[in-house]
């Protein structure tokens, strides 16, 4: 453990390394498969950008409200079932793109149906953190899973190309089987309750009261715009800085490496230099290290630049994620931290749907600039709905 400390920078609860081990095997399967389903379903099926851009929104949609649904039936059977289904169907999705064959229509139902069912576990995974350590200790523990999120990212592309590079079928078997090394994991490791799992009562409210809550409402819409200036780095800023900025291909995927290794080095050691500050001034510092340095590309675009930004970028994002995610579990009311986490989870959904719409959009009428200005923007407008709603000190601590 001495050594996991001086790599990572700290020590992980006992309590959560059960998850973390749970979702590095998870974050290397979906990494491992993932990242090739585009390039799979262009080139083996002969699926259309079209075709392919509506499967993803559908995904997205569907698994907005798998993911919901999903919280919602954890906090009435518990979080470990929810969490072995998310991790068996993706295995089985795995293997079923395999029957698929060459058939275009049923490879992208594959990706719809891998995307928003596995989706079911996602809010029971991030309520389970709240369920094994106090509040006092779950920034914390956010940061230590999105390192081993991220050291799961580092891998898997590298382990999907190697299988790949024998057959799409070995690169879905392969993908299956690290899928169910984590569905092994999780039952083994994953206990039926934690330490601060709530009492069931009588009576379980509907899942509606979470979007009755309109504090809460404001917060999840402060995490859209969080969430699609994110968005704007993963999906618009290859788009930009290779078609528009004269980067390199090859060039582009050693620079956008640095995040996850960024990630997966610092963020324990962020996190915890960061406690010293409110969770308000985190989140506004976050966003505008997030969004307005994008700004710089009209002024300057040579590689150190773009890696200047990149890093930028990183130690915004490493701010936001495990603050907002403490928060809105904080906020969540105990009995219905499942639902509360789902329709939290679900704003990275819309994000994903909305920002290529927005920020494409943009560009083919106004431009690369007025794209970057566009994700600024958001970032601005994100920091001032924080500001508000974050002005209530309910918001930042569990009531």
């Amino acid at each position: 453990m001495r050594v996991v400390r001086r790599i990572f920078g700290g020590d992980v609860d006992p309590a959560i390394r059960p998850l973390v081990i749970l979702q590095t095997f998870g974050s290397m399967a979906a990494s491992c498969l993932f990242t090739f389903n585009g390039i799979w379903a262009l080139e083996h099926l002969g699926a259309t950008p079209t075709q392919l851009g509506i499967a993803f929104l559908v995904m997205a949609g569907a698994a907005m409200f798998t993911g919901v649904l999903g919280g919602h039936i954890s906090d009435r059977i518990g979080r470990r079932p929810m969490m072995l289904v998310g991790r068996g169907v993706f295995s089985l999705g795995a293997l079923g793109a395999l029957a698929a064959g060459d058939n275009a229509l049923a490879g992208l139902t594959v990706i719809v149906l891998v995307g928003a069912l596995s989706s079911l576990g996602d809010a029971a995974d991030s309520a389970m953190v709240a369920d094994l350590v106090g509040p006092d200790e779950r920034e914390g523990a956010y940061a230590a899973l999105r390192v081993a999120s991220n050291f799961g990212v580092v891998l898997g592309p590298p382990v999907g190309g190697l299988l790949l590079a024998r057959s799409w079928n070995t690169l879905f078997i392969g993908a299956a089987c690290l899928s169910m090394v984590a569905f092994v994991l999780a039952w083994m490791l994953i206990p039926q309750r934690g330490r601060y799992t709530p009492e069931q009562g009588d009576e379980q409210p509907p899942v509606s009261v979470v979007f009755r809550d309109r504090p809460y409402m404001a917060l999840l819409a402060g995490s859209v715009l969080a969430y699609m200036v994110y968005v704007g780095f993963e999906l618009l800023l290859p788009i930009s800085a290779v078609q528009h900025h004269g980067i390199d291909r090859s060039l582009w995927g050693a620079i956008v490496i640095v995040n996850p290794l960024l990630v997966a080095v610092l963020q324990l050691r962020v996190t915890n230099a960061a406690q010293r500050f409110s969770p308000l001034s985190r989140m506004v510092a976050a966003l505008a290290l997030m969004g307005p340095p994008f700004l710089i590309l009209g002024v300057a675009d040579a590689v150190p630049v773009v890696v200047a930004i990149v890093i930028v970028f990183v130690f915004g994002e490493m701010l936001w994620v495990p603050t907002l995610q403490a928060i809105a579990v904080d906020r969540a009311p105990a009995e219905q931290r499942g639902a509360y986490m789902g329709a939290f989870n679900a704003t990275s959904g819309a994000a994903f749907a909305l920002a290529p719409l927005l920020g494409l959009t943009v560009l083919s009428h106004f431009g690369d600039e007025a794209m970057w200005a566009t994700m600024a923007a958001l970032a601005v407008i994100g920091s001032v709905v924080f500001a508000i709603v974050l002005r209530d000190r309910h918001m930042v601590s569990n009531t």
